[in-house]
């Protein structure tokens, strides 16, 4: 099957995959990948060939991959579990706990409740290795950081699931799991510097923690199956990331160094590093109905609903989110963006009091201590938003970042963004990004493919095309 693993990136940003991964009826699939829940007490699991949009929902295009777990039964108890150590050849040590508990509570009802504990050994060595800078002649090393096999990853985790038998067709099983994933070091080596080793001067680990709430009734209406799952999921995501090769290169290449000055004019170290830290919330509604399967005819039909909320949601997760319009005449659309959120708004107001005097821009709410977005339909030369966020950070403003529709960036505009204090300034690819854009230490890009498709094919279905944007 393709596109199990396509689209986004690791910070759950971007389109969901083509493949959907279902764990019983709930989809478990997200923006940037599907989680990855441990496999044990699992009575099968089913590769089904695309498209599945008739059974099932969620980014079924290609198909569909359904992991059945194991139910409650109220007939007998029933306990087991399994224990493992293994060791990766010229690597360290891990392990693997897991087991589950089937508790019948009545004739009628039982829970099974299940847990693990896993951890991966590395095999990738962090050496030691000194790095100098031509530009500043800054000298670093990774003395503190040299480890063995410090590629290393950790699971932890439980699933528990109620059963209940209503009568002799209908029952319902409300179910709950959460996992923790934390990896540590990288899984690539540098041959240049040693097979199965790699230089890195910076910490890096990466930590994938979930929890999702599922209830899934079952039942027949005259001889037709009727299943309806519900589901919630909360997803956070955090991680680090060595990123001193590409500052390096950058400063032999191009003299990125130059840029990298204090207040003094000083040369400080160039080198980078990049932290992540995102939230997704999922709630899905499936609604499925069948015929019986032994008909000459048989006939299946469905309903699926799903509301996520991503990106601003998930950059934003934790921290005192402002809305900012970036002048009057925004006002409108930034309003609206802050009401969706729950959030305050704020307004920059620019005036030139005289002719021949600079325009002043004047910061209207209480930005202080806040984390400002500015939002605005397009940018071209950068002007207005850089000395936006110049202004909101001298009124107390934590830190300044913009979202924008469409990104001319004519001229210097994405050499004056990446000067300005802009925490990250995220356009859509309506238009297509030159090769400054694209290495921009501030600047991404969001597709908005699946966006045009699904207006193209709602126009094609004369559906409405504005509650996509509701």
């Amino acid at each position: 099957m393709r596109g199990v693993a396509s689209g986004g990136d690791g910070n759950h940003s971007g389109p969901s995959p083509s493949v959907g991964i279902y764990l019983d009826e709930q989809p478990v699939t997200g923006v940037g990948g599907s989680i990855e829940p441990h496999i044990y007490d699992i009575e099968r699991v089913e590769a089904l060939a695309g498209p599945q949009g008739t059974l099932y929902g969620a980014s079924s295009q290609s198909g569909t991959i359904k992991i059945i777990t194991n139910k409650p039964d109220a007939s007998a108890f029933a306990a087991g579990y399994a224990f493992e150590v293994n060791s990766v050849s010229g690597g360290g040590d891990g392990h693997v706990l897991e087991g589950f508990l089937n508790i019948p509570l009545s004739d009628v009802a039982a829970l099974r409740v299940v847990g693990w504990d896993k951890r991966e050994a590395g095999w990738i060595d962090n050496v030691y290795n000194e790095r100098t800078f031509p530009t500043s002649g800054i000298t670093m090393n990774n003395a503190d950081l040299v480890e063995e096999d410090y590629n290393d990853s950790h699971t932890t985790g439980a699933r528990a699931a109620l059963k209940i038998d209503l009568g002799e067709n209908w029952s319902i099983m409300p179910s709950i799991m959460t996992q923790k994933e934390t990896t540590n070091g990288s899984f690539a080596f540098d041959p240049v510097v040693g097979d199965l080793q790699i230089s890195r001067y910076y910490p890096e680990s990466l930590e994938d923690k979930f929890t999702q709430v599922a209830l899934t009734v079952t039942g027949k209406i005259g001889n037709f199956d009727l299943v309806y799952a519900f589901s919630t999921l909360d997803r956070d995501g955090k991680g680090e990331s060595d990123y001193n090769d590409y500052g390096f290169w950058y400063d032999v290449v191009s003299g990125y160094g130059y840029y990298a000055i204090d207040n003094n004019y000083d040369y400080i170290n160039p080198s980078q590093i990049t932290l992540s830290e995102g939230h997704q919330t999922k709630r899905s509604h499936e609604i499925r109905i069948a015929s019986p399967q032994d008909e000459r005819f048989r006939f299946i039909g469905g309903y699926f609903q799903i509301d996520q909320y991503r990106d601003i949601q998930e950059r934003y997760a934790g921290r005192e989110l402002m809305i900012v319009s970036p002048d009057v005449g925004g006002v409108v659309r930034a309003r609206a963006i802050a009401a969706r959120l729950g959030v305050d708004l704020a307004i920059i107001d620019k005036r030139r009091p005289r002719a021949g005097v600079s325009e002043v821009m004047n910061v209207i709410g209480e930005v202080e201590g806040r984390d400002c977005l500015l939002v605005d339909d397009i940018v071209d030369s950068g002007g207005t938003l850089c000395n936006a966020a110049e202004a909101l950070l001298k009124n107390g403003a934590r830190s300044a970042g913009v979202y924008v529709t469409h990104g001319v960036f004519s001229g210097g505009a994405v050499a004056r963004i990446g000067a300005a204090p802009i925490e990250m300034m995220t356009v859509t690819d309506s238009i297509q990004a030159t090769e400054a854009v694209r290495v921009s230490r501030n600047i991404r890009q969001l597709t908005i493919a699946p966006l045009i498709a699904e207006a193209m094919k709602r126009i094609s279905e004369e559906s409405s095309v504005s509650s996509l944007f509701n």
